[in-house]
Parts: C-alpha cells; sequence; structure tokens
C-alpha cells in the first residue's frame, strides 16, 4: 500500500480505472485482419495511444478519418467485455475530497461508454478530442491542470502506460505508475508504483506544501506486470471545449508522437484505441 499526498488527482481511464484490452485487442484484430496486417503486432505497439496515432505507427497509409471511425465502432462493438479494475469502486470515498478528474486517449463517446461501467462521473474529463496533440505530449495533462485550476505540481498523475507516464512527467507532475498493463521496468521514470488503485491511498497536502514524494529512488512499494509505447496523427481541435464527466459516444482514441505542444487547439474527426 502507498500513501500519496496531492492538491488534486488526474487518472489516466483504460488500464487505470478500467479494463477495456480484451475487447479492443480484438476489434483491432479484426481490423487489421482486413487489411492484411498482423493483428497482435497491430494491438501491440498502441498502448495510451489516441486510435489515429496508433494507425499511424503501423500503417500510415491508412491514418484517416474513415479508418479511425471503422476502429472506434469496433472497440465500441465489445464495450461489454470492459470491466472496472480494482479499487475503483470506492474510489470517491478514498479520494477524501480531492478534486480530480480523467484525461484519456479515447474518444467522448469511447470515455462515456467506459466510465458507465465504472459509475464514475468525473468533475474534469480530457478525451482525445481536446488537444492537439495526444500523450506522450503533455498536452491533455496540462489541460486537466488548468481545468482543475491548480499548477501541474500540485497534481498528481495516475498511468499505467510509459506513453502516459511520459505526457505526465512532461507536465511537470508526479506519477504513480499502476502495473496492470506494464511491468514496472517499463515505467521507469514514475515516482510510486502499486499493482492496481486498490494499493493506492490518497491525502490532501496543504495549499502552501507540494505533494508528497516518494521514499526511495524510482518510488514505493508493491507492483505486478504486463507489455508496450507511443505516437502520432494530427486532427485538430478546437479551443478548450470546457468539458466535463458525461460525454457520451463510442471507443477508445488517438493520440500523439514524441511533440511537447501545450493545449487544446482545433477539433476534428478524431480519436484513441487500446487501454489507456
Amino acid at each position: 500500500m502507498i500513501r500519496v499526498a496531492a492538491r488534486a488527482v488526474l487518472f489516466d481511464l483504460d488500464g487505470v480505472l478500467v479494463d477495456s484490452a480484451a475487447g479492443n485487442e480484438r476489434a483491432w484484430q479484426t481490423w487489421a485482419a482486413g487489411h492484411g496486417i498482423d493483428g497482435a503486432a497491430t494491438f501491440a505497439v498502441g498502448h495510451g495511444l489516441r486510435t489515429a496515432d496508433h494507425i499511424r505507427r503501423v500503417a500510415p497509409e491508412l491514418a484517416t478519418p474513415a479508418e479511425v471511425q471503422r476502429l472506434d465502432a469496433l472497440e465500441a462493438h465489445h464495450v461489454g467485455s470492459v470491466t472496472a479494475q480494482p479499487g475503483v469502486r470506492d474510489l470517491p470515498a478514498r479520494l477524501a475530497g480531492l478534486p480530480w478528474g480523467v484525461v484519456t486517449s479515447c474518444s467522448p463517446e469511447a470515455a462515456a461508454q467506459r466510465l458507465a461501467v465504472t459509475g464514475l462521473r468525473p468533475p474534469v474529463l480530457v478525451t482525445s478530442e481536446d488537444v492537439a496533440h495526444g500523450k506522450p505530449s503533455p498536452d491533455g495533462y496540462l489541460l486537466g491542470a488548468r481545468r482543475l485550476g491548480l499548477p501541474p505540481a500540485a497534481i498528481v498523475v495516475v498511468e499505467d502506460a510509459p506513453t502516459g507516464v511520459a505526457a505526465a512527467k512532461a507536465a511537470g507532475m508526479r506519477v504513480v505508475a499502476l502495473c496492470t498493463t506494464h511491468a514496472r521496468t517499463q515505467l521507469p521514470t514514475a515516482d510510486w508504483y502499486a499493482a492496481d488503485l486498490a494499493g493506492v491511498i490518497f491525502s490532501e497536502a496543504g495549499a502552501a506544501e507540494e505533494p508528497s514524494r516518494p521514499g526511495g529512488a524510482g518510488g514505493a512499494e508493491e507492483t505486478s506486470w504486463s507489455s508496450d509505447t507511443s505516437r502520432s496523427f494530427d486532427t485538430s481541435r478546437s479551443s478548450e471545449p470546457s468539458r466535463s464527466s458525461d460525454t457520451s459516444r463510442s471507443s477508445d482514441t488517438s493520440r500523439s508522437s514524441d511533440t511537447h505542444p501545450s493545449a487544446e487547439t482545433g477539433r476534428s474527426a478524431d480519436t484513441r484505441r487500446g487501454p489507456a
């Protein structure tokens, strides 16, 4: 069990609050088979990325709005296989009144579908359509901080994928890495480690103090394991559509390569994928 003091918490969605891996993998294998691409290899490289960014990584010529929509529809078809991660059901009570939100590479539709499985209604929700650049760019987490009204250094992020950890660190936030989809060794820059959310206790840091720091080099406590990486396809978005918890639609969405611009811009028919 680890104890983390912060003024607010931002959570990733897939792999942190929900387990959507089985259904998403089936969706990507179906899509890949239709294009003569290796399904397992295709799915493996996209954890934490927006759908369009994931497609661009494996088949750049297919990174079109039509293919993004097709994949999102395939993932939505398997939403029945999505389950809540351990420690999610009592999360509001364990947050002890801390401000919180969700920053995901999913589309708004997919985020709404998956959050419905958890029963959670995040006060702040940032999805793939809210930013010009997906994870590992810090844009999503910086936007989440602005919507919470707090400086990045006051916020702790809970992530499970290398792309997400990189995005949070680039935003200047401390990170709790959950080893639900990746091994601890694949998340070397995190500040704390836990097997899942059930192993994390949150408390409020005073306004004048910094969030709690991990106790040793590389973080704290327990772990368990699994696998992946990051990427890009840019479709613009809108200037700062104030989004909160109930956004509804389908499937999970795109993300971005190693660019670290900041924040929100135009919008478009973009979306994400895999657990994130």
